[in-house]
This record gives structure tokens, sequence and C-alpha cells, in this order.
């Protein structure tokens, strides 16, 4: 299947979707290796290493999900956030 092929499956999937409330990060996929807990509503926990995940099937019911690339944001008090080794401060899109 040629790349644009399955974007165009992955597009379809996400479309008109909103899957986070902010704050809220969004990722753009750059086909980068990954490593990730997946938690499926059937109950299947599973964990996945590789590269280009963009779509996962679960083991347990056989369901294949669009990986969204919506990442919540958890806030942390600055007392806490001034302890923190690195943060990446961002600047606001004019």
């Amino acid at each position: 299947m040629t790349e644009q092929k399955w974007y165009g499956i992955l597009e379809k999937a996400l479309e008109g979707r909103t899957f986070l409330p902010e704050p809220a990060a969004r990722i753009q996929w750059k086909g980068t290796e990954v490593c990730m807990d997946v938690y499926c509503d059937c109950g299947a926990q599973y964990h996945i290493d590789g590269e280009f995940c963009f779509f996962v099937k679960c083991p347990k019911c056989g369901r294949t999900f669009a990986v969204a690339p919506g990442v919540p944001l958890v806030e942390v008090p600055n007392d806490d956030a001034d302890l923190l080794p690195m943060t990446l401060t961002a600047r606001e899109w004019d």
C-alpha cells in the first residue's frame, strides 16, 4: 500500500474528531520510532516498540485503531516545575 493511500485512511479515520479537551498537544508523526503502552476498551493491555506507528491492532478483540496525534497536557504546580531538569518553553503563534 502506498504511503499516500494509507495516510488517506488515517485522515479519514480522524476527520472531524476532537480527541482531547484543552490543554493538549498535537504530535506531528514523522514515522519515527515509538515505545507505547496501549489500553483497549475491550480490556486488553499491550506494549508496542516499533517504527511507523500510525495504526494499532488489538491482539485480543482484533479491532484496528488509528493513532491520534493528540496528547493530554497535565499541569504541574510552579513549585514543582521549578525543580524539573528540562522543560521546553514554546513561543505563542502569531
